[in-house]
């Protein structure tokens, strides 16, 4: 359902960037705990890596190597270190892996970290045009810079779709008014007396941000995402092996869980947009009339609505 041109869409990176007051951002021998500690403070899901430039460690320390994103760290997690057996039980003895620097997993996964578009800066002048490919390929988030000191900022997923919210009175509404479609299909989902780590490794396995949990009828009664594991550390790890809905109540204390947002699977472009912004939610889920899921609405399908796919790929320099 790719669109063609919408002007909106020639409005600047620069209009829409974000320009923190500090920008969060690592060193690459920062540790993968300490990285996760750091996402759970400032509600981030990914950081942007720097080259450390000391001494010890040569390099260029304006020099953004990658950015780290959730579902790299949640592999790592799952994988290297939980290494739980055919029943799920999470083996501890492989926590001081957790030590090691974040530039070992740096683009280990996930498309964002390991793409050409997260090395790179894109001027301020660049368009939203440029970003809405990536947008759509897995990048959340991309690196801006003004190219005044201290200015740098960001541009992400959230960013665009706030725009477009700002901005719907200029797009075409027989866009808005048709049904929006996930363009990756079947739900992934989990039982909610099974363990969260299961519902982890589907999300690695299944190339999703998140899964739907269903009661024994089948209906969602909840969501995990990648989010969820912010914050985890050494002394809390093992809550990977409780049940997932206790596993949530768990982590809530560590940050706010997002709200579980359900529409019909008819709504449209329009009203999908209005929810993520009213709701400050990443995902809508399509649900039948009896609660069980058909579908989940990404931030991604959002802009792949948006996405003009004749226009060149732009990289930046």
């Amino acid at each position: 359902m790719s669109s063609s041109h919408i002007a909106a869409l020639d409005a600047t990176l620069g209009d829409v960037m974000t320009v923190p007051e500090k920008l969060i951002e690592v060193r690459h021998d920062t540790t993968i705990e300490q990285v996760l500690a750091l996402m759970a403070k400032y509600g981030v899901t990914s950081v942007p890596v720097r080259a450390a430039g000391d001494a010890q460690t040569p390099g260029d320390s304006t020099e953004c190597i990658g950015i780290i994103n959730l579902v790299d760290i949640v592999a790592f997690c799952v994988f290297a270190i939980a290494e739980g057996d055919a029943y799920l039980r999470v083996d501890l003895s492989n926590l001081e892996s957790m030590d090691a620097p974040v530039s070992d997993i740096l683009g280990a996964v996930s498309s964002e970290a390991s793409s050409a578009w997260s090395f790179k800066t894109y001027p301020a002048a660049a368009h939203i045009n440029d970003v809405m490919y990536p947008f759509c390929a897995g990048v959340h988030r991309v690196l801006i810079s003004t190219g005044a000191p201290g200015a740098e900022g960001l541009v992400s997923q959230t960013d665009i779709v706030r725009f477009l919210h700002a901005h719907k009175a200029e797009l075409p509404d027989e866009l808005l008014a048709s049904p929006l479609l996930p363009h990756k299909g079947t739900p992934v989902t989990m039982s909610s007396d099974q363990r969260a780590l299961v519902g982890f490794r589907k999300m690695v396995v299944m190339d999703r941000s998140s899964v739907g949990i269903v009661d024994g009828a089948g209906v969602l009664v909840g969501n995990l995402s990648l989010s969820d594991l912010r914050g985890i550390n050494k002394s809390n790890f093992a809550s990977l092996a409780d049940p997932v809905l206790d596993f949530l109540a768990s982590r809530a204390e560590a940050h706010t869980p997002r709200p579980l947002i359900k529409a019909a699977p008819e709504t449209s472009l329009g009203d999908v947009i209005d929810l993520l912004v009213a709701e400050k939610v990443h995902r809508v889920w399509l649900v039948d009339e009896a609660g069980k899921p058909l579908g989940q609405l990404s931030m991604s399908d959002v802009l792949l609505a948006f996405t003009d796919l004749s226009l060149p790929l732009v990289v930046p320099e």
